[in-house]
C-alpha cells in the first residue's frame, strides 16, 4: 500500500510536469501567431535640407537644394494619396533656409 501510494505521487508529479510543458508549449504557440502592436502612424514631417542661401551641390542644370525640395514635394502628394489618415508636415515648401533649430522645432511642436 505504501509502496502504491509513492508510485501514485511520483506519477502525480510527472504528469504535473508533463501538463506544465504542454501549457508552455501552448503558451508560447499563441504567443507567435499575435502580430506585434506597434502604435498608429499620426504625423510626419518631411524636411527637404538646404534652402535658400544653402543650395548644397551645384550642378549645370540645378541645384541639391531645388531637387531635394522637389522630391519632398512629390513624396508629400504620394503620403497624402496614400495615407489620408496621416498629417503631413513640411518644414519648407519653397526656396527659402529654416534653421536646423527651427526644423527640429517643427518636428517637436508637431510631436513627429
Amino acid at each position: 500500500m505504501i509502496i502504491k501510494h509513492i508510485f501514485n505521487k511520483l506519477d502525480m508529479r510527472k504528469r504535473l510536469i508533463v501538463a506544465w510543458v504542454l501549457l508552455m508549449i501552448f503558451n508560447i504557440g499563441t504567443e507567435a501567431q499575435k502580430a506585434p502592436q506597434r502604435p498608429a502612424l499620426r504625423r510626419i514631417v518631411i524636411d527637404a535640407g538646404h534652402g535658400g542661401s544653402d543650395q548644397g551641390a551645384k550642378g549645370e542644370l540645378s541645384t541639391e537644394a531645388n531637387i531635394a525640395l522637389n522630391i519632398s514635394l512629390k513624396l508629400e502628394q504620394m503620403l497624402r494619396e496614400q495615407m489620408p489618415e496621416v498629417d503631413i508636415i513640411m518644414t519648407r515648401r519653397d526656396d527659402v533656409y529654416p534653421s536646423l533649430y527651427e526644423r527640429c522645432d517643427i518636428a517637436n511642436r508637431a510631436k513627429a
